[in-house]
């Protein structure tokens, strides 16, 4: 199939109710080759993460909430490795955080991760950092009465994600509210 051939399908198939499914959408990468590109400029990816991850060094979208990377086997020489779990995709997400500024957001989640849950800095984060709206309305009472004390160690790590976030907020937001969405997808 050449690339007008496959330009015409992912056109008519956009054009329908039902679109590809990850599989077709997998075929079709694999198919492009280096030109990959041109099959994800045409789906309707996720849009928070495209903004994210769109301008990093990582060949990776997700699709019908399947996330698709794309890495070097050996020089050269690429494979599309796509997987549909939450819980994967969230792992994904914190292992390769999008831009350098986000790994200390990254680093706060791994830890607030093997800690109890309601007395989690990363709670206590969120609560700082995200807009009222974005919240319950209890989650602040709620957070602030099993948030104290915080830790040593758990300062160090939310420290260092304040500190991120008070000169990146542009960039260290929209990933926070990837790992919050797909937090919450791995917990459904």
């Amino acid at each position: 199939m050449d690339d007008e051939a496959i330009q015409n399908k992912l056109k008519t198939n956009l054009q329908q109710p039902e679109h590809f499914d990850p599989a077709q959408v997998l075929e079709l990468l694999e198919t492009m080759g280096d030109k990959w590109k041109l099959v994800w400029e045409e789906l309707p990816t996720l849009t928070q993460f495209d903004q994210v991850y769109g301008s990093t060094g990582f060949e990776a979208f997700i699709y019908q909430s399947s996330l698709f990377v794309r890495s070097a086997v050996s020089p050269g020489i690429y494979d599309w490795e796509p997987t549909d779990n939450p819980d994967n995709i969230l792992d994904w997400l914190v292992e390769n955080p999008p831009f350098e500024c986000c790994v200390t957001v990254a680093d706060l989640y791994m830890h607030a991760r093997s800690l109890n849950l309601e007395a989690s800095p990363w709670e206590l984060f969120i609560l700082l950092t995200c807009a009222p709206e974005d919240t319950d309305e209890g989650d602040a009472e709620m957070i602030t009465s099993t948030m104290v004390p915080v830790g040593i160690n758990d300062a160090v790590y939310l420290g260092r994600a304040l500190e991120s976030w008070g000169e990146y907020a542009d960039v260290i937001q929209p990933y926070t509210d990837l790992l919050l969405l797909f937090a919450e997808r791995a917990r459904a």
